[in-house]
């Protein structure tokens, strides 16, 4: 009985998923060659890929935060000249667009 209760759940925290539980306990093949690397069990293959893409998606989303964040930040230096323009110090430069070409 108490086997089959810890067949259902995970021991692991963080795998509650009974789909994903059930790929990691039973393997598909016992020895899967990915480049040299001997792997255990295709779903390993699958779960490394699964990283990787998680890997790419975070950093495109982190390059595009990034990219706003330094927009913005140019868009609020610029606002700091407007104001300093408006009271007749021509010391700020213009950080979105160059006009002195």
């Amino acid at each position: 009985m108490q086997d089959d209760a810890q067949a259902t759940t995970s021991p692991f925290r963080g795998i509650g998923d009974e789909k994903v539980w059930e790929k990691i306990r039973k393997p598909l093949s016992p020895k899967l060659r990915e480049g040299n690397l001997a792997i255990c069990c295709e779903n390993t293959i699958d779960i490394l890929n699964a990283n990787k893409d998680n890997k790419e998606e975070n950093r495109e989303m982190l390059k595009s935060l990034h990219d706003g964040v330094k927009m913005l930040q140019a868009l609020a230096s610029n606002m700091t000249c407007i104001v300093h323009n408006d009271r007749g110090d021509d010391s700020c430069d213009d950080n979105l667009v160059n006009h002195k070409n």
